[in-house]
């Protein structure tokens, strides 16, 4: 009875530190995602940064407006080839969204890019 009552606590104690390891290992796996997801979203941000001080090196007296077509223009080809990748059944359709983002190019805003720059 004695051994019994031995190898049933052995057993318990092995499923719990079996378990313990799953849920550690799932965390561990939870948490190199989100590393990840941020790390990408810092990077996109670093980018995005050096790419709006570039336009407005190169484009001295652009205006915001300018500055957001060509964002639109951008946005509406990467927009177009995610959703041709997508199955036709999906109903979407980037008519809209890239209506809505070239509505800002035809916007005229009266300040220059460098005085909007925080804008962006």
């Amino acid at each position: 009875m004695r051994v019994v009552r031995k190898v049933g606590g052995l057993a318990w104690l092995a499923a719990l530190l079996a378990a313990a390891t799953l849920s550690l290992a799932a965390w561990t796996v939870s948490l190199t995602t989100q590393v990840a997801t941020l790390t990408a979203s810092a990077t996109a941000a670093a980018v995005k940064a050096a790419r709006e001080k570039e336009w407005l090196q190169e484009n001295p007296g652009g205006t915001f407006s300018e500055y957001a077509c060509i964002q639109a223009d951008l946005s509406a080809e990467i927009v177009d080839e995610v959703l041709a990748e997508l199955p036709e059944e999906t109903g979407l359709s980037a008519d809209w969204l890239n209506q809505q983002q070239r509505a800002l190019c035809e916007e005229e805003a009266p300040d220059s890019a460098h005085a909007t720059a925080g804008r962006l």
